[in-house]
């Protein structure tokens, strides 16, 4: 089964903000199994994630689809949505209010 979503659902569902402001990103189409993979219609891109092996549930489905995207795939959108944590990490460390969690950054 699959589900046709867009990145800015993926970022309200994992509770992060979408981090690009204009373009046309592509349509997901989230499936189990078949690879990941990209085509296109008429209107916009679409970008095939394949979701096996990820968790089922909410917000790390999300953030595991939106890893993907960035990381696998190459997506400008994704990438740049997961970057904004990193740069409030920063913020923090330099305040001096940044307590090291031991592993990645946390969302």
């Amino acid at each position: 089964m699959s589900e046709l979503v867009e990145i800015r659902e993926l970022c309200r569902r994992a509770g992060i903000r979408y981090g690009v402001i204009g373009g046309f990103p592509p349509l997901l189409v989230l499936r189990d199994g078949g690879g990941h993979a990209s085509g296109k219609t008429d209107a916009r891109n679409l970008v095939y994630v394949d979701t096996s092996g990820m968790p089922r549930t909410d917000p790390e489905r999300s953030i595991a689809v939106l890893e993907a995207l960035a990381y696998d795939i190459g997506s400008y959108e994704a990438g740049e949505t997961l970057a904004q944590p990193i740069v409030g990490r920063a913020i923090e460390l330099r305040n001096g209010s940044y307590e090291p969690s031991g592993d990645r950054i946390v969302r």
